[in-house]
């Protein structure tokens, strides 16, 4: 976009001293022009697109979980100055023998303070994770004490869209969605904590991931990193 505009910026400047030619400025600054608009207009309706999916994928969470209330922790800083919230949720679960969390990671426009609350639907969040979090204080330096929630639970048409395995990494499983959605999903690995000699060799468990699946088991297996290819 920014081409064409400075584009015809040159065309405009070298023909400013060529007064004698108005037909040949003319049909050049027409033309130029409306290379500028279509591509503009390309431009705006991709935009307006990833847009639309972008909040079919936030309101499809919220409906699941419901619009549960985070809690930021923490930020962290990128070399660009831009910012980051860590925005955590606790889940109340009577039948769970792990501490499960909703984690957001969100640009923050400002620098919120740690400790503000936000509703999810406020969270226009780059990365949603699902996690199992053992030593919950590394991740909670300031001492932050969260309220259980209950979630929703809400299945709907994008948590029912099939996943399907694309990588596997020392750490991880890579899924995407294999329908209309940008949806990547990594499930991380745990770590093992028993030592034998199947295990020692790159320190997670040994787990079997189905080729193919809804992205709710994704979501429920609480080793969850989704984003959004956009």
């Amino acid at each position: 976009m920014q081409n064409f505009y400075n584009y015809n910026n040159n065309e405009l400047t070298s023909y400013n001293s060529s007064w004698d030619q108005p037909n040949i400025f003319s049909e050049s600054l027409q033309f130029n022009s409306d290379q500028f608009s279509q591509s503009n207009y390309i431009d705006k309706t991709r935009s307006n697109y990833n847009y639309m999916i972008r909040q079919d994928i936030y309101n499809s969470i919220v409906e699941y979980f419901g619009d549960v209330i985070f809690t930021k922790l923490n930020f962290k800083s990128t070399s660009d100055g831009t910012i980051y919230g860590l925005y955590y949720c606790k889940i109340g679960c009577m039948l769970c023998i792990d501490n499960r969390y909703l984690l957001v990671i969100a640009k923050d426009d400002e620098e919120i303070p740690v400790g503000t609350h936000m509703y999810l639907s406020n969270l226009n969040w780059i990365s949603f994770q699902t996690r199992a979090i053992d030593d919950f204080e590394t991740v909670n330096p300031h001492g932050i004490k969260l309220k259980q929630q209950v979630l929703k639970n809400n299945r709907n048409t994008i948590t029912d869209i099939e996943m399907k395995i694309i990588q596997e990494l020392n750490d991880r499983v890579r899924y995407e969605c294999s329908e209309n959605y940008p949806i990547i999903v990594d499930i991380m690995k745990k770590k093992s904590k028993e030592k034998n000699i199947y295990n020692m060799m790159d320190g997670y468990e040994k787990e079997y991931y189905t080729p193919t699946c809804s992205l709710q088991t994704l979501l429920e297996s609480y080793q969850c990193v989704l984003t959004i290819d956009l």
